[in-house]
């Protein structure tokens, strides 16, 4: 009769042990989840493989007017109307060069001129649950 009753307590002391390990198990799991979850920031656009920003010669954080006046610095070089007496090969590698920049200058444009993201909104809050009164 004892050694039933030392089995049963033996069993049960498992079962709570296992039952404790078993919910941190979760709580790790939800803690590993949580720091997977953050999000990435967005990939760079590229322009035939370069980042916008280096195909226009200004930095990540220029302002609007440096990549207007680099932009026309640079459409002012490479416009295909400036190389048309030049020849087929050299009127092509123009226009795509061109089409390069405009790809990137449109890119820097809508960088710099979108509006920040909004802050998320605040979750709300948990409502309390009242204990219901016990009636006799």
């Amino acid at each position: 009769m004892t050694w039933l009753l030392v089995g049963v307590a033996v069993y049960l002391l498992y079962r709570w042990v296992d039952d404790i390990s078993a919910k941190e198990k979760r709580k790790l799991a939800a803690r590993r989840a949580k720091k997977i979850a953050k999000p990435l920031p967005p990939p760079p656009e590229l322009v035939g493989g370069r980042r916008a920003h280096v195909i226009l010669g200004v930095d990540e954080d220029a302002s609007i007017e440096e990549v207007r006046a680099a932009y026309q610095r640079l459409m002012k070089d490479h416009h295909p109307d400036r190389v048309a007496r030049l020849g087929g090969a050299e009127q092509r590698r123009a226009e795509a060069k061109a089409k390069r920049l405009n790809l990137a200058y449109e890119i820097m444009k809508s960088e710099v001129d979108a509006p920040p993201s909004p802050p998320p909104a605040p979750k709300p809050k948990a409502a309390t649950k009242r204990p219901t009164p016990k009636r006799s």
